[in-house]
């Protein structure tokens, strides 16, 4: 249910933005954010931007790759780059098969030199970037005491990432909604394919 769940909600979402349909709450929740702008969220939102894109979102995973290998922690260091590769590269193949143009109200803050960005916008590359290394960090984390703070971390910082990105109108709620749902799909998926810790075979009394 872990990947099946997200995935359905995913392809629903999906095929609303194909069909043009669009997702209800979309406009509402976008213009109740744009009319509440200010400087200083705006630099928050940039930040966090810059914190989760390519480039940050990048250096930390390879960071994190490279102290697992040093730890000798192969299966979760392929975790963190299969989740994270794979969910950069599901979001391109949706921006190139659905060509969602971005909201009309991105251009004033979500442009050289501040935020860079393509002119798709389905699903959201940051959301789903953060979601990745969030739910890599819960399974990762899951057996462990410190399963809860992760929870919490992760699951904060995705969603602020989320919010951060309609704020500055450079995606619809829809666009977020999805890179969160595709995210955890692909890494609860690739986890219980073959990322998860082996079983223990019971013993014969």
């Amino acid at each position: 249910m872990g990947w099946a769940l997200p995935w359905l909600a995913f392809i629903s979402l999906a095929e609303d933005i194909w069909d043009k349909e669009g997702f209800p709450p979309d406009q509402k929740l976008l213009a109740w954010l744009q009319a509440h702008r200010h400087p200083a969220l705006d630099e928050v939102a940039v930040l966090l931007s810059r914190l989760g894109g390519m480039e940050g979102t990048g250096s930390f995973g390879l960071g994190l790759i490279g102290g697992l290998l040093l730890a000798g922690r192969r299966r979760p260091a392929g975790l963190v780059g299969a989740g994270l590769g794979g969910a950069w590269l599901l979001q391109l193949a949706g921006k190139a098969l659905l060509q969602r143009r971005r909201p009309e109200e991105w251009s004033p803050l979500v442009e050289e030199p501040l935020i860079p960005a393509t002119v798709y916008s389905f699903p959201s590359g940051h959301a789903m970037a953060a979601a990745a290394l969030a739910a890599t960090g819960i399974l990762l984390l899951w057996p462990s005491r410190w399963r809860w703070p992760m929870v919490g971390l992760g699951t904060g910082w995705a969603g602020a990432m989320g919010v951060a990105r309609v704020y500055l109108g450079a995606h619809y709620p829809s666009d977020v909604l999805a890179g969160w749902l595709g995210s955890v799909g692909w890494v609860v998926g690739l986890y219980l394919l073959g990322f998860h810790p082996p079983r223990e075979a019971p013993r014969r009394q």
